[in-house]
């Protein structure tokens, strides 16, 4: 409300009707509180309450005892804990002007000052002049402060390093002096605990002029007797009076109550003492209790512990202003109330008094603000999430009203455009001119139909600033149109989005590189989704099928490869879609009904959580190798058939001759004749497995299926290798167990016996070979165990082809084919089983083959 001196004032209204017999409206009265000074006093009081409650807790203890000796040591033990400092000390000022400590509290490590007196130079210079005029010496520092050198080594004496003197006043006489300590560090002294220290001085000289007039009242108690039991007596009549006016005052405020019951807003009246005198149904409904459970109680009852002391002080205060009402509370601060169920609600209060013979009373007018406080809470955090969120999202707003020709920013709009947030809001064309030159026309033409047309808009551009940075941003406008087409306003979002468009770029690039790389390959490499649709090929794939990759993408690999090659490959397929690698050869039919010889492999990928959303397809065209392994392999066929014969009589003579049927040799050409004897044999085993793995590859070669046991096939075994074992020393161990299963014998023993006759020509001399066989699930598993020299790990798989051993020497030194592994293979994948060998270099090895039970 104005008022007529110009200045402003918070007014709180309220309205209560009265009522006539008929229960019309008689009379309206109207109550009207300046609560301006209120709001303006609260935050001062509130700065003051922690430093007037130690003052208060140590002056009642000071006051609590009469004894002088008490009351100082309680001053000193009072300060020393409020302050933490390491020592406080109380020092009488002698006539002689000599100090002389007379209480003291310190830790227990410091030196005590009892029993000392400090002569005159502990108060040279000015130092007893200010002190008498009631000033107080503060140092943070001894070492750095400018004193004389001798207090200084007094001070260092007792450990000092920081010191506070407050001079101890009584009747304006200098009395003594309070001193706290700080002995463990330097210290810088705050003002409050100077005010407090100054004041607790006071209060110290207040009690030494007690102490002084103790006596003297002493004297005076026995005459003041007789004049107080006189007093006594006028004051039981003024008592007597007092309780008829509170009783008429009382009486008239339930009448009043009758008329401000119908007030939302608790009105509660107290006195002097802070009882309750009066409570409004407003009141009730706020805290909880009802008129008749709460009148005469204390103030406190409505109030939570914290703020008890508080408002004693404030009411106390207000009593001694001129002023007649306050506001508790302002904008930013509020008042608490407690509640009958005790839970604690902010409120808004305004206070008022009032002067009246029975005394001075205090009314309080009081609105619950809970709801509004936390909308406010919850307001306010919605606005810190907006903005965390614009951060980290990198996009900022702006709007602009029409009507009044505002335009607010949000904080991340000024980070995205570049403008520091402590200057005013950039103009229109400042923010144009960081719009990329070739994207300005678009920009101007879109928000040109934005603002005047009322059009949305989403706009991608870029901005460039001065140092040459660019930044891509993404735009999106929402103009507000009212009912006649008019544009009331604009919002429009910012997003940065220049990560996304780098990353975009960057992984376009290698894409592209990826593709140059892919492109060039002779391999058919291509991606396929888990429904079995091509999503990407290279060009090879393209060069193969005659067709663009674009007329290939989307479709399925039936219809690409044709029914009778997909359905060659299907199996390998549903492998790679449960999550398996696999590689394997297979011959399908071209477009021209010719067949041809691939090798693919199939690699699974992965979606985030594991599951399989496609699978990589690299396929080679192994034709012309085939045809030439196929040339090969009927060069040898031909060439060993060829020999067989020949190589037949070779061997037989060569036995003639080495047995003496031929007649005697002389001691060298025996030699000969041996050594010619070994070759052939050689020879006649390499032409023999040749004819054997030619006619296995051939599938002329038919297994010949029989009930075998495990432990017989692997004893049989050891005793045809046995006599070779021994000439090497070399014993042969079986850990076999008895198990059934369809197999063919021959062929079976064949695979031991090579196995065991590996292991004796790579096993040293006392060493032991262990041929075992368990069971393995639905599977015999066999195994042939050595202590040899071991296999590299880079021929564990190559030595099972043709021709291959793991040194070359190895056929010079220790004879055999290199055929041996390989026709184990054949033979254990007829019986639709699996051969490998496990080996440490150096630590022997043990090989294994499974045959299906």
């Amino acid at each position: 409300m104005a008022c007529q001196n110009g200045t402003q004032h918070l007014i709180s209204w309220s309205n209560t009707a009265l009522f006539d017999a008929q229960g019309e409206v008689e009379f309206i009265i109207t109550t009207g509180i300046d609560v301006t000074e209120q709001r303006r006093v609260w935050n001062k009081l509130e700065l003051q309450y922690r430093q007037n409650k130690l003052l208060t807790d140590v002056t009642r203890k000071i006051r609590m005892s009469i004894e002088l000796k008490e009351i100082l040591q309680t001053a000193v033990t009072e300060v020393q804990h409020l302050l933490a400092c390491d020592r406080v000390v109380i020092m009488k000022l002698k006539p002689n002007q000599n100090a002389l400590p007379i209480s003291e509290a310190l830790l227990p490590d410091l030196p005590s000052m009892l029993d000392y007196e400090f002569a005159v130079p502990l108060l040279q210079g000015d130092y007893l002049a200010r002190y008498r005029q009631g000033k107080v010496l503060a140092i943070d520092d001894v070492a750095m402060a400018a004193i004389d050198p001798d207090i200084k080594q007094l001070l260092q004496q007792f450990q000092i390093q920081a010191k506070l003197v407050v001079p101890i006043l009584a009747q304006g006489q200098l009395q003594g002096l309070l001193v706290a300590h700080q002995c463990h560090h330097p210290r810088q002294w705050q003002e409050f605990e100077i005010q407090l220290l100054n004041q607790l001085g006071d209060q110290i000289g207040v009690a030494l002029s007690q102490a002084q007039l103790l006596n003297y009242t002493e004297k005076l108690v026995e005459e003041r007797t007789k004049e107080l039991t006189a007093a006594n007596e006028l004051l039981k009549l003024e008592i007597v009076e007092r309780k008829q006016t509170e009783q008429e005052l009382r009486e008239n405020q339930q009448k009043l109550a009758g008329i401000l019951d119908n007030a939302d807003e608790a009105i509660i009246s107290i006195n002097e003492q802070q009882q309750i005198q009066l409570f409004n149904q407003g009141a009730e409904k706020i805290f909880g209790y009802q008129t008749a459970e709460i009148i005469g109680q204390s103030l406190d009852i409505l109030l939570p512990q914290a703020f008890r002391q508080v408002h004693r002080h404030h009411i106390k205060q207000f009593a001694e202003l001129p002023a007649k009402s306050r506001q508790m509370t302002d904008r930013n601060s509020n008042v608490y109330g407690r509640h009958k169920d005790g839970h604690e609600f902010a409120a808004e209060a305004s206070l008022a008094k009032l002067q009246t013979k029975a005394g001075m009373f205090f009314t309080v007018m009081l609105r619950d603000v809970s709801e509004r406080k936390q909308t406010q809470e919850k307001l306010q955090t919605s606005q810190t999430l907006l903005v965390k969120a614009e951060k980290i999202a990198k996009i900022g707003s702006w709007e602009y009203d029409h009507e009044t020709n505002h335009t607010s920013w949000s904080e991340e709009l000024f980070n995205i455009l570049g403008f520091e947030q402590d200057r005013p809001l950039p103009s229109c064309q400042e923010i144009l001119n960081r719009v990329h030159p070739e994207d300005l026309l678009l920009v101007k033409k879109t928000l040109r139909a934005g603002h005047r047309q009322g059009t949305s808009w989403e706009l991608n551009y870029r901005l460039l600033f001065p140092d040459g940075t660019i930044k891509y941003i993404e735009s999106r406008g929402e103009p507000t149109v009212n009912s006649a087409g008019k544009v009331l306003k604009v919002l429009e979002t910012i997003m940065d989005v220049s990560d996304r468009i780098q990353a975009e770029q960057s992984l376009q690039r290698s894409e592209n590189q990826l593709k140059l790389i892919t492109d060039a390959l002779p391999v058919l490499i291509a991606y396929i989704d888990d429904r079995q649709r091509y999503i990407y090929n290279n060009r090879t794939y393209e060069s193969w099928y005659g067709k663009p990759r674009s007329s290939l993408q989307g479709k399925s690999i039936k219809e690409v490869v044709g029914e009778h090659n997909y359905q060659q490959m299907l199996p390998y397929i549903k492998t790679a879609l449960t999550g398996k690698t696999v590689t394997f050869e297979s011959q399908p039919i071209a477009d021209e009904g010719n067949f041809y010889w691939m090798n693919a492999t199939f690699v699974p990928d992965f979606n985030s959580h594991g599951e399989v959303k496609g699978f990589f397809s690299m396929i080679e065209d192994i034709t012309e190798r085939k045809a030439v392994e196929q040339m090969k392999s009927e060069f040898i066929s031909i060439a060993s058939h060829e020999m067989r014969t020949p190589l037949t009589a070779i061997h037989g003579v060569m036995k003639l001759l080495s047995a003496g049927r031929l007649g005697e040799l002389s001691e060298s050409g025996a030699k000969m004749a041996e050594m010619a004897l070994r070759n052939s044999d050689r020879l006649v085993r390499l032409v023999n497995d040749i004819l054997d793995l030619e006619r296995m590859e051939s599938g002329r070669d038919e297994l010949d299926l029989q009930q075998c046991d495990s432990a017989e096939l692997i004893q049989q075994a050891i005793d045809t290798t046995i006599s070779i074992a021994d000439e090497q020393g070399i014993s042969l161990q079986a850990e076999a167990q008895s198990l059934k299963f369809l197999g063919d014998r021959d062929r079976l023993v064949q695979i031991l016996n090579n196995l065991i006759n590996n292991a004796i020509k790579f096993s040293p001399a006392n060493s032991t070979i262990c041929i075992s066989s368990k069971l393995d699930q639905q599977n015999i598993l066999f195994s042939v165990k050595d202590q040899g020299r071991g296999i590299p790990k880079n021929k564990l798989e190559t030595i099972f082809e043709r021709f291959q051993q793991v040194d070359a020497s190895d056929s010079r030194q220790k004879g055999g084919t290199g055929l041996g592994l390989a026709i184990c293979r054949h033979i254990v994948e007829q019986h639709q089983g699996k051969i490998w060998v496990e080996s440490v270099y150096g630590q022997g090895s043990t090989f294994f083959f499974l045959i299906p039970q």
